[in-house]
């Protein structure tokens, strides 16, 4: 059921489903790196192509996989994107392909005439790196950048980074009357941790969790860095909050206010290359904490867009 194949009486599969199956399965083995492990899917509106649904994309860090269903030829245009790309390759064909990255599109080159998938899907992928998290600005409400604006200046993107996705999080503990005195816990001992992934929104509503409870909850996520860098660390919250960076206290608030407003605690951090574990306290706050929202920002807004991305948890 789960496959979605209707076997015979006796159990045994169709034929015609056999067939499909293989095809998927020989398409797995092909391209699996675009679907197992820790990936992402991309699903803001304007990663979608014109195309669809003959083309979809997934991620893993600043490793992007571009499905393409409808073969272009020798050379394909990705327009609207924002972000230095490192390599481009053909998984199970050319490597390093050479592609031209223009202000307002990104084109590649030296792709066979023909769809390379061997396998009757006819798919194939491209794996296309990043040196940081890209954006794609087409479609209603965008403007392309590269571009000008009307009133002459640039367009610039936020200088910001994407909402962490993935957290672990807690049972609820005993409430604090300081949020400030909240320990430190090392997660994924005791407390019975759980994995949940923030909304659409960014924000990780904790309180859906636990519908009629208070009390301390604390969330954790884990973030990487492929440079040393130095940044904002912004947290925005409802309910009061306090952060820890690799196991030290680095800010907290005890303020209860909604609706959650981004980055209401802002703190400066420098962090080496590596992955760095995050760490929220949180105060349910008799029903008026719903959960927290984790972005990093740039010092210099002019300053290269090479932010922490999300770790494996």
């Amino acid at each position: 059921l789960l496959l979605n194949i209707g076997p015979k009486p006796d159990g045994s599969v169709p034929t015609q489903a056999l067939k499909r199956l293989r095809s998927v399965g020989a398409w797995l083995e092909r391209y699996g790196e675009a679907v197992f492990g820790d990936f992402q899917h991309v699903v803001n509106m304007q990663w979608m192509p014109i195309t669809a649904p003959t083309q979809r994309w997934t991620r893993s860090g600043t490793t992007f996989y571009s499905w393409v269903s409808r073969w272009p030829g020798k050379q394909i245009v990705y327009g609207g994107l924002r972000g230095k790309v490192l390599q481009v390759d053909l998984i199970g064909g050319e490597q390093n392909l050479p592609f031209i990255q223009e202000p307002d599109r990104l084109i590649i080159n030296g792709l066979p005439a023909k769809c390379p998938d061997p396998t009757p899907l006819k798919s194939a992928v491209l794996r296309i790196k990043f040196e940081e998290l890209p954006q794609q600005l087409l479609g209603a409400g965008y403007e392309p950048v590269g571009l000008e604006s009307e009133d002459g200046k640039s367009i610039d993107l936020p200088p910001h980074s994407e909402f962490i996705e993935k957290w672990l999080f807690s049972l609820p503990i005993a409430p604090i009357d300081d949020i400030s005195k909240a320990r430190y816990v090392k997660p994924g001992e005791k407390l019975f941790w759980q994995a949940a992934s923030a909304n659409d929104a960014g924000m990780m509503r904790i309180r859906d969790k636990f519908v009629n409870i208070d009390g301390l909850v604390y969330l954790a996520t884990k973030v990487k860095v492929n440079k040393k860098g130095t940044w904002k660390l912004m947290l925005g919250h409802d309910g009061p909050a306090k952060v820890f960076l690799n196991g030290k206290a680095i800010a907290s608030d005890k303020k209860s206010f909604n609706p959650c407003l981004d980055d209401r605690i802002t703190e400066k951090v420098t962090l080496e290359k590596g992955t760095h574990e995050i760490l929220v306290a949180f105060d349910l706050a008799q029903g008026k904490g719903y959960g927290v929202k984790l972005r990093f920002g740039l010092i210099d807004p002019k300053g290269p867009r090479l932010f922490p991305t999300q770790a494996k948890l």
